[in-house]
């Protein structure tokens, strides 16, 4: 069984996706000052157009998650990905979602939006962190990172 951890991405923490990053697979301290929700939305609103960097890519997906989120406040329950079961075929492709997410959500109701080469660029932990952020500065409680998963042998809970 595969399932998905908690929103610990760092973003509703305050850390930038760098941070974040750093201390969840380099190992690194966990930074001594975050962001406020008020610092985050204005890191996220500066996020340039043209992103060069890692974090610059991460916080201008940001920026397209919750332009996209202020303008439909019926995606704001939904999981930053879809959840999905396989249909028991040797096929990757072979699947129905069994709850929408997020992304295929912008799929469906705004696709030129989703076809902004900046979300082509993501891994899934910065797109986990990009919907994170936007919803911090909403005052949505986290979802998921799709990007964390644990995964399970056997019936343990």
């Amino acid at each position: 069984m595969v399932k998905r951890l908690g929103s610990n991405d760092g973003a509703f923490q305050g850390y930038t996706v760098d941070e974040a990053l750093g201390v969840i697979v380099g190992g690194k301290s966990e930074p001594k000052k975050t962001k406020t929700k008020i610092e985050m939305k204005e890191y996220i609103e500066d996020a340039p157009d043209n992103p060069q960097t890692y974090d610059e890519t991460a916080r201008a997906a940001a920026k397209i998650v919750l332009s996209f989120l202020e303008r439909h406040p019926e995606a704001h329950n939904m999981p930053a990905d879809s959840d999905i079961e396989f249909d028991g075929k040797a096929d990757w492709n072979s699947y129905h979602i069994t709850r929408e997410g997020l992304s295929d959500y912008i799929k469906r109701i705004e696709p030129e939006l989703w076809n902004n080469p900046i979300l082509d660029e993501l891994t899934g932990f910065m797109w986990g962190w990009a919907v994170n952020a936007a919803r911090s500065t909403l005052n949505l409680s986290p979802v998921p990172n799709p990007a964390l998963l644990t995964i399970q042998i056997g019936n343990k809970e």
